[in-house]
């Protein structure tokens, strides 16, 4: 799963994030510079994909997170195309999953 670099953000972020090992995200970028990241780059993050997820009823970033018991700043950064004030139920976002979870979808 690729993520695009967001003003401030660092491979320690994603690390932390993620809940990966650092050398993990060196081991995955070995063309990036980890002190270097560019806004709108593309960095990878192992061991996740991305899975369609479908905005219900009552839904916000902050209540997704909360159900899938994950960060909210990781549906942000996947997100970051979409504008969370203008979400609408049937609508799909996409929702990171780590490889070796099984997915509902």
């Amino acid at each position: 799963m690729d993520v695009s670099v967001r003003s401030g953000d660092s491979l320690t972020y994603y690390s932390q994030l993620f809940s990966l090992p650092f050398q993990t995200l060196i081991d995955a970028n070995r063309s990036v510079t980890p002190n270097q990241l560019l806004v709108g780059m593309k960095v990878s993050i192992p061991g996740y994909r991305l899975v369609p997820y479908k905005i219900q009823e009552g839904d916000s970033l902050w209540r997704i997170s909360e159900r899938l018991e994950m960060p909210l700043d990781r549906l942000i950064l996947i997100n970051q195309t979409m504008n969370p004030a203008t979400m609408e139920v049937d609508q799909f976002i996409q929702v990171p999953k780590r490889i070796t979870e099984r997915v509902n979808e």
